[in-house]
């Protein structure tokens, strides 16, 4: 067991490190997961991304009030519970870093890719659940005190910045995937400014990727989990991230090769069972601009791994020099293919 984890780990247990089984969880965030059973129970410990929340224990009592709100409310499936450390705190600090473990269900399990249409129907159906059950949760309280999920103008701005420094070798070897962003930038434009302007600002989950969904044996979502980047903003971000990772049969950074990448069929069962639950709340300018909504994301994190790549990978970590260039191809390529047959 690696030694930062055993100094949190004694933080919370008793027992002997010997006697903790701990798994590290694959993840879309840029901070570990790891999956903790200890005596029969289980856990997710995860560390808090404090470059996104500034005051992480705000995003800990939303979510809190968000699961007092869901209960009250006859949502469908289980939710995590925070375990308090030895002093009595809810976040343990190590260094420079927040933690935080939840206490989960036992004998469920993450995917880390869908199999079949059922469990990407579960899916659309569960986030669709949290959406409807939580849509009168009094979000005006944390609209200021809380991150945007996506700063738009910041992300452009560095895309060109890097443009503007890069060598010409970077460049030539990323023109595809500039270019193809470059030509799309006035649509990104438009639909961020309808978005901010008259999209609603709900509670949204924030990290809305298969580790959030929690399957028991019979394929069915048992337990939402990762809620710690919950904020407001546009439920079609969660549905966005949702539909993503559903479509993925293979991790997003992967080598391009024949074996196709992503599943249509598996992304189009996701996006009917969420719609069939949620289309009526959703408001006309939310239908409307939903699909333009969903390419904007995706095209503004093309464009955050394409930067990064230019920039020499310096706050995206890269295990190998193309790899964030590869996500970014990946991001585009999955952009074409729910376009035509999602939303035909």
């Amino acid at each position: 067991m690696i030694k930062y984890l055993k100094d949190i780990l004694i933080q919370y247990f008793s027992v002997q490190l010997r006697h903790i089984n701990c798994t590290e969880l694959q993840s879309y965030s840029l901070f570990k997961s790891y999956h903790i059973k200890v005596a029969g129970q289980e856990y997710i410990l995860q560390k808090l991304n404090t470059d996104y929340f500034f005051d992480v224990t705000i995003s800990i009592q939303l979510f809190q009030n968000n699961f007092q709100h869901l209960n009250k409310n006859n949502f469908n499936y289980a939710l995590p519970k925070i375990v308090k450390n030895k002093l009595g705190h809810q976040l343990t600090m190590y260094k420079d870093e927040v933690w935080c473990l939840t206490e989960i269900l036992p004998e469920l399990t993450t995917l880390q890719t869908v199999q079949n249409t059922k469990q990407a129907h579960q899916i659309g159906k569960a986030l669709a659940q949290f959406h409807y059950v939580s849509q009168n949760f009094e979000v005006e309280p944390y609209t200021k005190t809380l991150p945007q999920v996506f700063y738009t103008e910041h992300i452009i701005a560095d895309f060109e910045f890097a443009l503007q420094i890069t060598e010409d070798a970077n460049i030539e070897e990323a023109h595809d995937v500039i270019i193809y962003l470059q030509d799309r930038l006035p649509v990104i434009l438009q639909t961020d400014a309808i978005a901010k302007v008259q999209f609603p600002k709900k509670l949204i989950h924030g990290q809305a990727t298969l580790q959030s969904f929690m399957f028991n044996p019979q394929d069915e979502v048992a337990l939402l989990t990762n809620w710690h980047k919950s904020t407001t903003g546009s439920i079609l971000y969660d549905y966005t991230l949702m539909l993503k990772s559903v479509s993925a049969l293979q991790a997003l950074d992967c080598t391009l090769t024949e074996i196709p990448l992503f599943s249509t069929e598996f992304a189009l069962a996701a996006h009917q069972a969420y719609m069939s639950e949620i289309k009526n709340v959703l408001t006309p300018i939310e239908l409307e601009h939903l699909e333009s909504y969903y390419k904007m994301i995706i095209l503004l994190e093309s464009m955050q791994y394409v930067t990064q790549f230019l920039l020499g990978n310096k706050k995206i970590k890269a295990l190998y020099y193309t790899q964030n260039l590869k996500k970014a191809t990946n991001q585009i390529l999955l952009h074409q293919l729910l376009s035509d047959q999602v939303y035909s």
